[in-house]
């Protein structure tokens, strides 16, 4: 998360989606770490709001 693109997306406020990781890589949003999930299956974290578990679909 060194990279100027989220970086500074972080330090706006933006939403993140947080997918399958593990936790030692840290924290890579505020208040939210990664976790091992199954596929499809994430984190979205929005400033001000609780994060919420999400199922994602990709339709082609």
């Amino acid at each position: 998360m060194h990279e100027p693109v989220p970086q500074r997306m972080k330090e706006v406020g933006c939403a993140g989606l947080l997918l399958s990781g593990e936790r030692q890589e840290g924290q890579l949003w505020p208040q939210a770490h990664l976790s091992v999930q199954p596929p499809g299956r994430g984190r979205l974290v929005r400033r001000g709001r609780r994060t919420t578990l999400v199922q994602l679909a990709y339709v082609e």
